[in-house]
């Protein structure tokens, strides 16, 4: 899934940018392809989106599980517990902004294709 969820995040844009020159050179011919693919560069983009969303808890998990298991291999004393606390903390609220980032970056590629598209009419 990850393989799947690069490849989708990459090509994103190139697929938003050509679903938008398919539109104005092929637009003339009432085709709605240009629209269409400028729809799957924002449903791949959502892929990474849905990645981040469910990654995210086996992440939160992994940083509870670490410092328990950092003191029960006495890796560090319970009077550095807080310390490692902070930084798995941190390493984890890195996973949050990724998909905060990540859900940010989805929304505006769907704004923006139905801003671009949503004002054509089709007769």
């Amino acid at each position: 899934m990850v393989g799947l969820t690069n490849f989708g995040s990459r090509l994103a844009l190139p697929l938003v940018l050509l679903g938008v020159l398919l539109e104005i050179f092929v637009g003339a011919t009432n085709s709605d392809v240009g629209f269409y693919v400028a729809l799957a560069g924002v449903a791949l983009y959502g892929l990474s989106t849905v990645f981040a969303l469910i990654t995210l808890p086996v992440e939160l998990d992994a940083s509870r599980r670490a410092k328990k298991m950092l003191v029960e291999q006495g890796i560090i004393t319970e009077e550095e517990l807080p310390y490692a606390s902070k930084m798995l903390g941190a390493a984890a609220s890195t996973y949050v902004a990724s998909l905060l980032v990540s859900l940010i970056y989805f929304l505006r590629f769907a704004v923006w294709v139905l801003i671009l598209f949503g004002g054509r009419r089709r007769e």
